[in-house]
């Protein structure tokens, strides 16, 4: 089962960290990152 679009945005909503925060989907599930470096990875 993987990780769900609105799970990941909720995710990045809660970090608090500003407009640098985005993520990509790689691999299956997701990347996150902060000023264009991966910092977490979402996988389920």
């Amino acid at each position: 089962m993987s990780t769900s679009p609105g799970t990941v945005r909720y995710i990045l909503d809660q970090a608090g960290l500003g407009k640098g925060r985005t993520s990509r989907k790689m691999f299956g599930e997701y990347a996150l990152y902060l000023d264009g470096k991966v910092v977490a990875r979402r996988c389920s």
